[in-house]
């Protein structure tokens, strides 16, 4: 279109020279640039638009595409299927605490909300045939894998009460239920992700808090929720085609995130993880509360699973000052082993948490044009939660762990990843070192969505 614009342009002025003047003047130099800059400003538009229909056609493509937020949740939950084994074969039982049916609230709420601003008109990514579609398939691919490995692997639950433990069904529809919100309305503010995500998390920990679950099986069931919504959708894809899709439009909001990814600008970050190392407690960390005990007690904890927000002030492109809070929490279960005292062996297990409030230096550097790099130092404050053990029997307190804090320095490492559905993702891999005899040592991975302020 170039050649005919400025052919078409040039036809119109030499037609225009050939029509009488009655005394005007000819076109002067000033007019003569002002319609060569009128030309290239309709060439740079044209290029404008061919680019921001490459930019549609690349987000209309990652729509259609399977994500890739599930596989860190994945893999961390086969590794700690894994290394937890010893740990979740252990005697003794961990008394449940809470209900099954009142944690579906929080796992269904972000299909609920899905539905509900369907219902309310709110154009979403899909039709309506899609979105039936696509939670159809994902729904029947989450049962169907959860149920399928429920009852094929046979893991006794943490409170004794059946062997399903492995993986965590609630958690899977939490995160099924969310990525569903998020692919609907992702686009509409990257808050709504994040509202969703959140109660995915949440859910999470309740099932450990209840003592339903282990920590791998809430990491697989994550990563099956999310995966099963998004084979969902590709499969929904290869019925429909982009038919049944709302296409993606680039808003300035996008020309703007990709800015802030690649200038440095703040954030506010829902991060998940684990935490592994130091997994024994010796009994000189435990007032024993029976008179006469005579045993050598330890508490033997399982992994770690955490989550909490991160603040990112962004001081330039490269650096940044980070302000986090963390609560982690482990199943825990006493350790008998090299005595025959019988009240060690009636002692139930229970949790552990400890709250991580830490501030960090980092410095980040882009790798690829949507991906960045990181490392970081850590320092802050760990406090451990007192923690009680009973008597299986009568429900007596007979051993305590008490409440401490500790002063935390740490170091890590991270990657940045520019999602195309309006948020960043991304992981860290960090050491952190409690000035304490009691768990000192610990090394956390964490996942994270993150929305630039």
């Amino acid at each position: 279109m170039h050649t005919t614009l400025r052919h078409t342009l040039a036809l119109l002025l030499f037609c225009a020279s050939l029509a009488p003047a009655h005394g005007a003047l000819p076109p002067d130099s000033a007019y003569l640039a002002g319609i060569e800059r009128m030309i290239d400003s309709l060439e740079r538009q044209q290029q404008l638009d061919a680019l921001t229909r490459q930019c549609e056609a690349r987000m209309l493509h990652d729509e259609m595409g399977m994500g890739r937020e599930m596989y860190v949740p994945l893999l961390r939950g086969l590794v700690l299927t894994a290394t937890n084994k010893d740990f979740n074969d252990r005697a003794p039982r961990i008394p449940s605490s809470g209900s099954n049916a009142a944690d579906y609230a929080p796992a269904l709420s972000p299909l609920a909300a899905t539905y509900a601003l369907k219902a309310l008109g709110v154009e979403g990514r899909s039709t309506t045939r899609r979105l039936l579609t696509a939670t159809a398939f994902s729904l029947a691919l989450e049962v169907g894998i959860t149920q399928g490995l429920k009852h094929s692997v046979g893991e006794r639950r943490p409170d004794g009460s059946n062997n399903h433990s492995f993986p965590s069904g609630h958690t899977a529809l939490a995160y099924l239920s969310a990525t569903i919100l998020h692919r609907e309305y992702g686009h509409i503010s990257p808050w709504v992700s994040i509202g969703g995500y959140s109660t995915a998390t949440l859910t999470e920990w309740l099932r450990l808090r209840h003592h339903r679950h282990y920590v791998n099986d809430l990491l697989m069931g994550s990563g099956i929720g999310v995966a099963s919504a998004n084979f969902g959708y590709f499969l929904s894809d290869q019925l429909f085609g982009t038919d049944a899709i709302n296409p993606p439009r680039l808003t300035h909001a996008d020309l703007r995130r990709h800015n802030q990814f690649l200038n440095g600008a703040s954030t506010l970050s829902l991060m998940t993880g684990s935490e592994f190392g130091g997994r024994t407690i010796g009994q000189d960390e435990l007032d024993v509360l029976i008179d006469g005990f005579d045993g050598n007690l330890r508490l033997k904890t399982s992994s770690t699973y955490s989550a909490g927000v991160e603040y990112s002030h962004a001081i330039d492109a490269h650096w940044a000052a980070d302000l986090a809070l963390r609560l982690s929490s482990s199943l825990v279960k006493p350790d008998i082993s090299g005595t025959t005292n019988t009240l060690a062996s009636s002692l139930q297990g229970t949790h552990l948490q400890q709250w991580h409030l830490n501030v960090a230096a980092k410095y980040n550097t882009p790798l690829l044009p949507s991906t960045k790099v990181s490392m970081r130092l850590m320092a802050g404050d760990r406090f451990t939660q007192e923690t009680t053990l009973r008597n299986d029997g009568n429900g007596e307190a007979a051993a305590r762990l008490p409440a401490q804090h500790a002063l935390e320095l740490g170091a890590g490492m991270g990657c940045d990843m520019l999602d195309g559905r309006k948020y960043v993702v991304g992981f860290t891999f960090d050491y952190l070192h409690a000035f304490s005899s009691l768990l000192p040592d610990r090394y956390t991975v964490n996942t994270y969505w993150r929305v630039y302020l």
